[in-house]
């Protein structure tokens, strides 16, 4: 079973008429989206609900519309331990067939869902960090405001959600987090505009450093991780991300335990506590053979769910190297049989800027490359070799490749140089300079290709790999 989705709203302060209200919304949405004329042999649905029972709970397992496995929705309103109102959603992917994962590894709720999450943050007047949690875009419009987001993003320690933040005065496109999806985010995300260049003074002023740009998306996570700027346009493997991250943070379910028998007046347990007969002596040592089996129950029960949720992650990590190295291998093998996809050097680094995501192509890349051209078996090796880095730059973003061990991994598979000489660079310094982030950086690691050279720049600020040149070999000493 794969978590694909997930929301989890807790309020301390509600009434009996919201809980009922919160209730209400969730059989309505079962009603509408499984009505009761339409539902079928396919489709399970169990509904925990009773006056007394502190629990709420609508389970409802169904074919998946589009891949080949069952979809699992559960709704859960509950009392806490400390009288706190739950509202719980998640979403979960079940295979009806012997493999190792289902398909997709997340998924965004559809309208219906969206609407039932948003009404009941509503109704529950759930926050984040003082923010509501109702799927509504944060608009910043002056200056002011744009320094309230900043202070929002960056001093808000009880904040628990990422934020996502997007220049949409300076950025040449379309926002890549819509309205639509904004919504569908609802308790996974904030999503803030900065619609003006004052917000964008304001927010810049605020934090001290060059955060936001419309050049990329920015994604602030909570409780001091670093920053991601997001340079790509596909919003999906951002939108993916952010998913994955609520999933990551899904507290387990503890419902709250049956009610249990009143418990003997003091009397008897008096009476109990004095007597030295051997069956009451067998009896307590029962009782706590008995409590010490509980105790050991609920620490395997705490052991297997953070075995899941790990789980779960790094089955979400295998998917997704999967469909990677799927993806690139069907453009391998459909190019291959083609020899002209080979013959012009811009044509395959184009390509390659298009595929490979996890990349980030500096402005200048296609201006130095010129008009230069090697012969086609050396342009298939650089599109090999961006391929491979490009994967390595995955993984890298994703903590499964330490920065400091990156020159590491780049040897082991290219014929690569972490740096060029002090002469090189004391000698033509224009050559392995890129601008970046406002600041002048070089790119002296390099991956050698016979004549041709791959220099790139590693941000370890954002564990981003921008790639500052392709094309022939730099001058260097060797140089007259």
């Amino acid at each position: 079973m794969l978590t694909t989705f997930g929301a989890s709203f807790l309020v301390t302060k509600w009434t009996r008429e919201m809980r009922d209200d919160v209730v209400s919304r969730a059989m309505t949405w079962l009603d509408e989206s499984h009505p009761h004329d339409k539902r079928t042999n396919k489709t399970r649905i169990t509904v925990r609900h009773s006056a007394d029972d502190p629990v709420f709970r609508i389970e409802v397992l169904e074919p998946h519309p589009s891949v080949d496995a069952a979809r699992g929705t559960t709704i859960t309103v509950l009392t806490g331990r400390k009288n706190e109102l739950v509202f719980d959603v998640r979403r979960t992917l079940r295979p009806t067939q012997p493999l190792v994962v289902p398909r997709p590894a997340t998924e965004l709720p559809d309208a219906s869902l969206s609407r039932l999450i948003t009404g009941v943050a509503k109704v529950m007047r759930a926050t984040d960090a003082q923010y509501p949690l109702v799927g509504s875009i944060i608009h910043a419009d002056t200056d002011d405001d744009g320094a309230a987001l900043a202070a929002f993003v960056l001093e808000a320690h009880s904040r628990r959600l990422p934020v996502v933040i997007e220049c949409t005065s300076s950025r040449s496109g379309p926002a890549i987090i819509d309205a639509a999806r904004a919504t569908a985010l609802a308790g996974v995300a904030h999503v803030a505009y900065l619609d003006t260049a004052a917000a964008e003074e304001g927010f810049r002023r605020f934090h001290g450093s060059r955060l936001v740009s419309g050049t990329w998306t920015t994604v602030v996570w909570p409780r001091g991780t670093e920053p991601l700027l997001y340079h790509a346009r596909d919003p999906e493997p951002l939108v993916t991300m952010l998913v994955q991250a609520a999933v990551a943070a899904l507290p387990p379910l503890l419902l709250p335990s049956p009610r249990r028998a009143p418990a003997p007046t003091r009397t008897i347990e008096q009476q109990v506590a004095k007597s030295t007969s051997p069956e009451v002596d067998e009896l307590r040592h029962e009782r706590n053979q008995l409590r010490a089996e509980v105790q050991a129950l609920r620490e395997d029960y705490d052991s297997l769910i953070e075995n899941l949720t790990t789980t779960e992650h790094l089955t979400a990590k295998a998917v997704d190297d999967r469909d990677r190295y799927r993806d690139q291998l069907t453009d391998l093998l459909t190019l291959r049989d083609s020899p002209e996809e080979w013959n012009d050097l811009k044509r395959v680094v184009s390509r390659a800027m298009t595929t490979f995501r996890n990349l980030v192509f500096h402005e200048n890349v296609l201006d130095r490359l010129g008009k230069t051209q090697f012969n086609p078996v050396t342009h298939r090796r650089i599109f090999e070799s961006l391929l491979e880095l490009n994967n390595i730059a995955a993984r890298l973003q994703r903590g499964d490749i330490a920065p400091h061990v990156l020159h590491t991994y780049c040897m082991d598979r290219f014929n690569y140089a972490p740096s060029v000489s002090d002469n090189a660079l004391q000698k033509f310094p224009e050559d392995y300079t890129i601008r970046w982030n406002d600041k002048d950086v070089l790119i002296g690691p390099h991956i050698r290709i016979g004549d041709a050279r791959i220099h790139f720049y590693h941000d370890v600020a954002t564990n981003t790999i921008v790639i500052g040149h392709i094309g022939r070999h730099l001058r260097d000493k060797t140089t007259s």
